[in-house]
């Protein structure tokens, strides 16, 4: 499912930051896995993108993806709805312009996690964080990207 965020980065050329920039995103998430412990628990792979916008070198506006894809862990604190639960994730982070002609992925470590409440089966509300340092080396020029989000979304989960 998704929702609405707001993504956080700044990156840095052999170590030499640049300014931090925040913008509005649109957050993807997609999860597929299956439950243990009961009712209380679940584990399951999590993808979560934000959908950007940045200004390049070039001055023009292009979209940037931003994202995390995890082994991702999810605790309720009832075995039924309505139900607060937590949940976290640690894997890799990618960052790319998916539109623009020749644009490669960077990649690093990255981790997420959030607090929700499902109100009814199957359907919960949840704020999100995901964090991620994906970077790229390119004739002998290190850059990488902190990038950081914030989300509110809405998530449906078949079980």
């Amino acid at each position: 499912m998704g929702g609405i965020g707001l993504t956080i980065w700044n990156q840095s050329v052999n170590g030499f930051d640049t300014d931090t920039e925040t913008d509005f995103s649109v957050h993807a998430d997609f999860r597929i896995g299956g439950g243990f412990n009961g009712d209380t628990s679940l584990l399951y792979f999590w993808n979560v993108v934000n959908w950007s916008s940045m200004e390049n070198v070039l001055g023009d506006d292009v979209v940037i993806t931003s994202g995390v894809t995890a082994l991702g862990f999810r605790y309720y604190f009832k075995p039924t709805a309505p139900s607060f639960y937590i949940n976290a994730g640690l894997g890799i982070s990618s960052w790319t312009a998916p539109f623009e002609e020749g644009a490669e992925y960077w990649w690093g470590f990255g981790l997420m996690g959030g607090v929700g409440y499902e109100f009814t089966p199957h359907w919960s509300m949840e704020f999100g964080f995901m964090w991620g340092n994906p970077s790229d080396e390119e004739m002998a020029i290190t850059l990488q990207t902190n990038a950081a989000a914030v989300s509110l979304s809405i998530i449906g989960l078949a079980y």
